[in-house]
């Protein structure tokens, strides 16, 4: 079991040594009558204790003692800890060590491995069937009042509950909440891996609004979903609504709408590379699998239990994260399942050896093969993936000199890899991580739209944004006209961004029944508008602001004024001499103050100018309202009109209130707890650029919080908990006076020095005692 068996003998000296050690240490635990703690002779204490409680106090500090020893002086290379698996007592005392060794590997003859390299081609059903996934994406979806047929789009409320062969009681596999699906034809519903099991939507044919359903189905063996095989589930169905699905025409007209494609042909030609590409991907993935495998097979590997034991828990752990991100917990799973932990830690070993097997091979073959990058190989790599050179001091030979190096971090899956420089102005490595986490790991990435049509501004206004959207993010515009009844179940996330038309009634109804079906919508709304050229401003009525109050969120006609915020240019003539001067205006607030939220985690300060109070006035058992965004302490609201007196001298009583509300978060309450729903800012513009040829680059922060706000509402992988892009800033102050920098100067030069002495009393004192302790052993 590549264990080393150590069996040391013990000198008498050394154990009569080790003897009254510990008889010291016990007799400062325990009281010995007519002695302070510690003070008793060495017989006394062996009289009152005994021998054997002496003996096994005396084994700890031996084994604690002499245990690095022997492993220096055998010359083993230990994987961890041993164990001590005998004592004998006899004399001479006898110790027996068994120590688990480091795991070996020794390579086989890897170089004759011959695999066949047999990449398929993309077939053009492939390309059609993108195609066709695309048409339904951007289908036109209505309500029909009839039975519901193939094609259909069905709302309804689900709710499932499982037991295994051998489990009792049965438990709550999906908590009841509102589902959608499409009703395909029977060789497209029956596919292995079709949710929530193969077949399902056909149950629901023939079935209307109102009509409800009990459906059972035991997941095979090998089903896809592997926490459910075996599982015996029944499916309570209650339809809500029938809906019909119009699929666009296949033609150039709709490659436009899809994306920036002029024809079909190039569209067609656009799938086909990626698809090609995506092959490619994945078969080198299982190309390289196989030489590994094969080359695995003809190592030999020696490795202790206790390091398979380690790799279980890690499986263990790294299972429980992902079912805490799916709302379970790991003694649900293995309910669900019908078997206990013991039974599932022998079912994942052989997992957890073959894992050990692959770490070892890979770090002989490193060696073997003399793995080795030269620096200008390293610093070229690392200029191809934007890590920047930084120039640090060494010291060699008592000489400081400067080099260059290059810090970051590259994270690989698969056939992909994303590298993450250390040094970046305006982030921080938990976002830069797990955003190359997500780019890596999330291959269908998630629809959001844009609406625009209302008089919003279009993706090229919002092109810092998109910058950012666009990597994790599939980020369209959707164009809303008289045609547009409702907003395709494609997307996950509708941002509708200040708005200066009027919102037809028919659109804000399609906004409630996207929320209705589970989307997720941001408002960035603007209430009142500043017009600083005229010194007016006004209120702002567009529909939006009604559609929200009858959700219980005001966003009223108000200007938010705070002490903190931007200035605006003001000329000066003053006879011949023309200048400019900058005059605070708090019309356009600058907020420093965030709660600790994830959309604003790390921020700094966001200019919001002519923002509103957003304030929560509906039902806070069914909607969870969390303000994100404040005012300073010295803040005001104005009702709009206002004429703006550029030169006014504003005081503290003109801030008579603090921390407003300027933006904040809406959950909505399910079975299953909390879950997104809106994100509100008073404010429709503190993160549009403009116009291309006026744009103007923002505020980083002022980017971030509309992109991690659009992020909450849409991440299901839980990394936005993790991520911050705060960066803390200490400046040095240099307000101090001279009298506080002298006392300062004083107290770091005399503090140390007064430690010193400190610790060199403590240490006469405490040597002392130690040399008086030995006396009074050797008296005894």
């Amino acid at each position: 079991d590549h264990h080393a068996q150590l069996t040391v003998q013990v000198e008498a000296d050394r154990l009569e040594g080790i003897k009254r050690r510990a008889a010291s240490r016990l007799a400062r635990r325990v009281k010995i009558p007519g002695f302070r703690p510690g003070k008793a002779p060495y017989p006394v204490i062996v009289r009152h204790l005994g021998e054997a409680a002496i003996l096994e106090e005396a084994i700890e500090l031996l084994v604690a003692e002499i245990y690095p020893e022997v492993i220096k002086e055998t010359g083993i290379n230990p994987y961890g800890p041993g164990k001590l698996e005998n004592v004998s007592a006899t004399e001479p005392l006898t110790l027996e060590f068994s120590v688990p060794l480091k795991a070996e590997a020794v390579l086989g003859d890897y170089h004759s491995i011959k695999i066949a390299y047999e990449l398929e081609q993309v077939a053009d059903q492939d390309v059609n069937d993108v195609l066709e996934d695309l048409r339904e994406r951007h289908a036109i979806i209505e309500p029909v009042d009839r039975a519901a047929q193939v094609g259909d789009l069905v709302t309804m409320k689900l709710r499932a509950t499982g037991l295994a062969a051998d489990a009792e009681p049965a438990v709550e596999l999906i908590p009841e909440r509102s589902s959608s699906v499409i009703i395909r034809p029977e060789d497209a519903s029956s596919k292995p891996g079709a949710w929530p099991f193969p077949g399902f939507s056909h149950h629901l044919i023939g079935m209307r609004a109102g009509d409800e359903k009990l459906l059972e189905y035991t997941f095979p063996e090998d089903s896809l979903y592997e926490a459910l095989r075996g599982v015996q589930a029944q499916f309570y169905v209650k339809i809500e609504a029938v809906k019909s699905r119009q699929l666009p025409e296949l033609d150039d007209d709709f490659a436009k709408t899809v994306g920036e494609y002029d024809t079909l042909e190039a569209l067609k030609a656009d799938i086909r590379e990626s698809l090609e590409e995506q092959a490619r991907t994945a078969y080198h993935k299982v190309y390289d699998e196989k030489i590994l495998d094969a080359a695995i097979e003809q190592t030999t590997f020696k490795y202790p239990p206790e390091m398979v034991d380690d790799e279980v828990d890690t499986l263990i752990n790294e299972l429980q994260q992902r079912l805490e991100r799916q709302g379970m917990d790991i003694d649900l799973y293995l309910k669900s399942r019908g078997i206990d932990m013991k039974a599932f830690r022998e079912e994942v070993r052989p997992i957890a050896e073959d894992r050990i097997k692959r770490a070892l091979f890979l770090v002989e073959f490193g060696k073997a093969e003399k793995v080795e990058v030269k620096p200008e190989e390293l610093e070229q790599e690392a200029m191809q993936k934007g890590i920047e050179p930084v120039l640090i001091n060494v010291r060699e030979k008592d000489q400081m000199k400067q080099q260059k190096a290059y810090l970051g971090a590259s994270l690989s899956m698969g056939e992909g890899s994303e590298s993450i420089p250390f040094l970046q102005p305006g982030g921080a490595m938990e976002y830069a991580l797990t955003t190359a986490i997500k780019k890596l790991s999330v291959t269908d990435k998630p629809y959001v739209a844009m609406i625009v049509g209302h008089g919003e501004p279009t993706l090229d206004q919002l092109f810092q944004v998109m910058q950012s959207m666009s990597v994790l993010y599939n980020f369209q515009a959707f164009k809303m006209d008289s045609t547009i009844t409702d907003i395709p179940d494609n997307y996950k996330t509708i941002a509708i961004v200040n708005p200066t038309d009027s919102i037809p009634p028919a659109h804000l109804a399609a906004f409630d029944r996207f929320l209705e079906r589970g989307g997720k919508v941001y408002v960035g709304i603007n209430r009142v508008n500043g017009d600083l050229q005229n010194s007016y401003g006004t209120a702002v009525s567009t529909g939006l602001e009604t559609w929200l109050r009858n959700k219980g969120i005001e966003v009223d006609e108000y200007f938010v004024t705070d002490a903190n915020c931007g200035s605006v240019t003001v000329q000066q003539v003053q006879g011949m001499m023309r200048y400019s001067s900058q005059v605070s205006f708090p019309y356009l607030p600058v907020s420093l103050k965030f709660a600790d939220h994830p959309v604003t985690r790390g921020l700094e300060s966001v200019y919001f100018p002519f923002v509103s109070p957003v304030i929560f006035k509906g039902d806070t058992s069914q909607f969870r309202f969390t303000p994100v965004v404040f005012s300073s302490e010295k803040a005001s609201m104005l009702r709009a009109p206002q004429f703006f007196d550029i030169r006014k001298q504003w005081t503290q009583q003109d801030f008579p209130q603090k921390n407003i509300t300027l933006a904040a978060a809406i959950e909505k309450k399910e079975s299953d707890g909390w879950k997104p729903m809106m994100f509100v800012a008073g404010d429709g513009d503190f993160a549009i650029n403009g116009p291309r040829e006026q744009a103007q680059q923002l505020m980083p922060d002022n980017v971030n919080l509309m992109v991690n706000a659009i992020d909450w509402l849409s991440d299901e992988t839980g990394l936005i908990e993790l991520r911050t892009r705060g960066i803390a800033t200490r400046p040095i102050d240099t307000t101090l006076e001279d009298s506080t920098k002298t006392l300062l100067k004083w107290v770091n030069f005399l503090l140390p020095i007064l430690l010193i002495m400190l610790f060199g009393v403590y240490r006469f004192w405490r040597m002392k005692a130690i040399r008086n302790r030995r006396m009074e052993e050797r008296y005894e």
